[in-house]
C-alpha cells in the first residue's frame, strides 16, 4: 500500500498536465484525486496497471512505427523481442534518462524525461505486485534495496528503516535457519496454493472476518468467543465464496469486467498517443515536475546522514541496570 501511495505522491500533477490526475480523469476516477482522507489503495491499484499498460502499448506503436497494434503481427517472435528491450532501454530506464539530462537544456525534452522515469518507477511496483501475489520471495528480497531509497527519497523514513533492518537481518545477523524461516514463513502466505498476500494483509482481512464479515454476536463480542470462532473462519469463508460463485449476487461489486478494463486502457491510449516519441525542446508545465525519489534516496544513502544515524541507533549502548537514585 505505501509503495502505491509514494507514486501517487510523486507523480499526481494537475487536471489538464502530464501527471496521475489528468489520467484519473480520462478514467473518471474523481476518489483517486482526494487527497484529504486518502485513497482506496484497490482503486489505485488498478488505475496504476491500467496508466502503465496504455504507455506501454504508446511505446510499441512509437518504436515500431506503426499506427495500429495489430500491425506488429507480422513481425518474427525474435523481432518482438528485439522491440521489447529496446523500448526497455529507449523508455524505462535510468541509462536513457541519462541521456536525455546529458543534452543541452534549451535541447532537452522534459516531457519525454517525466514519461521515462514514471516507466521506470512503476515497472518496478508492477514486478513487485507480481511477485506477491505469486510468491516470489526472491524477487521481493531482490527488490528491497531498490524500495529502500525509493521510500528515504519519498520522505517515508520508517519503512525505509523497515527494509534495511530486514536486509541486515537476512544477510548479517540472523543465523541461516532463522533467516530461511523468515523468507518461507513471514513474508507470504497462501490459502490455496494459488494467490499469495502478504502476512500483515491477511491478518487484516482476519480480523475483519471476526469482527464484521462474519461476526455472528455483533462487533462487540467477548475474547472467548473470539478464540472459539477463528479456526472455523477459513470454513466459514469458503462456503461463503462456494455460494458466490452458484448464485454470483455480489459479482458486480467485487471486480471489473474484462471489457471495462480494455475500455479504460484504450481511452487512456487514445489520450497518450505519440506522447513518448522525443521532441527537442518540449518543456514540462511547471505544476508537472516531479522529484527523482530514487534518486534522492540513494543521494541520501550515499552523503546524508540517515544511514549513519540508523547506525549509530543500533550501537547506542544500553544500561543493563536499574539506576534508582
Amino acid at each position: 500500500m505505501n509503495a502505491a501511495i509514494t507514486y501517487y505522491k510523486q507523480y499526481l500533477g494537475s487536471d489538464k498536465g502530464s501527471g496521475l490526475k489528468a489520467s484519473f480523469n480520462v478514467l473518471d476516477q474523481k476518489g483517486l484525486k482526494v487527497q484529504t482522507k486518502g485513497v482506496s489503495h484497490h482503486h489505485l491499484n488498478e488505475a496504476l496497471h491500467h496508466i502503465m499498460e496504455a504507455h506501454v502499448l504508446d511505446c510499441w506503436l512509437t518504436e515500431a512505427k506503426v499506427t495500429h497494434l495489430s500491425d506488429l503481427r507480422s513481425c518474427s517472435p525474435a523481432d518482438l523481442k528485439a522491440l521489447a528491450l529496446q523500448i526497455r532501454e529507449t523508455h524505462a530506464s535510468s541509462h536513457a534518462l541519462d541521456g536525455i539530462n546529458a543534452q543541452p537544456k534549451s535541447k532537452r525534452d522534459e516531457v519525454k524525461y517525466h514519461f521515462t522515469m514514471f516507466l521506470r518507477d512503476i515497472m518496478l511496483y508492477l514486478i513487485l505486485c507480481h511477485a506477491m501475489s505469486s510468491g516470489d520471495i526472491g524477487m521481493l528480497e531482490k527488490l528491497l534495496p531498490i524500495f529502500l531509497p525509493r521510500f528515504l527519497g519519498a520522505g517515508h523514513g520508517n519503512y525505509a528503516t523497515e527494509c534495511i533492518e530486514l536486509l541486515q537481518g537476512l544477510n548479517r545477523e540472523w543465523p541461516h535457519e532463522v533467516a530461511e524461516y523468515v523468507r518461507l514463513n513471514c513474508w507470504m502466505l497462501t490459502s490455496n496454493g494459488r494467490n499469495f498476500t502478504a502476512c500483515d494483509q491477511a491478518q487484516e482481512h482476519n480480523i475483519k472476518d471476526l469482527k464484521v464479515t462474519y461476526r455472528s454476536q455483533g462487533p462487540h463480542i467477548d475474547w472467548r468467543y473470539l478464540k472459539m470462532l477463528h479456526p472455523a473462519i477459513p470454513t466459514i469463508r469458503c462456503v461463503t465464496d462456494h455460494v458466490e460463485h452458484q448464485f454470483e449476487t455480489y459479482t458486480r461489486g467485487t471486480r471489473h469486467t474484462i471489457s471495462k478494463k480494455v475500455a479504460d486502457v484504450q481511452h487512456l491510449l487514445n489520450a497518450y498517443r505519440g506522447i513518448h516519441k522525443n521532441e527537442k525542446g518540449r518543456k514540462l508545465g511547471k505544476k508537472e515536475r516531479t522529484k527523482n525519489f530514487l534518486q534522492d534516496g540513494i543521494h541520501n544513502l550515499l552523503y546524508g546522514k540517515w544511514l549513519t544515524d540508523w547506525h549509530d541507533s543500533r550501537l547506542f549502548v544500553r544500561s543493563k541496570t536499574n539506576d534508582w537514585d
